[in-house]
């Protein structure tokens, strides 16, 4: 299976197949349900996509993603 189409692929969602649990982070994430907005920060590789993307799996939540590039420069094209 090949790469999706560019446009595609801004919006698609990362897999998850492979990827450890992290009963801790998983905690902090559910417990900070509550809240409209959660910011996760740090630096590249660090695993903040992959954290994501287990944790919406396992727990099967809807989640909206968004790839931004370089190309996304202009707030009103967003």
């Amino acid at each position: 299976m090949g790469a999706p189409p560019k446009a595609l692929a801004k919006i698609s969602s990362p897999r998850s197949a492979g990827i450890s649990p992290r009963d801790r982070l998983f905690s902090l994430l559910a417990s900070a349900q509550t809240r409209p907005l959660l910011w996760i920060q740090g630096p590249a590789g660090s695993g903040k996509t992959a954290l994501l993307t287990s944790y919406c799996d396992l727990m099967e939540l809807e989640a909206l993603w968004y790839q931004m590039d370089a190309g996304d420069n202009d707030p009103a094209s967003f």
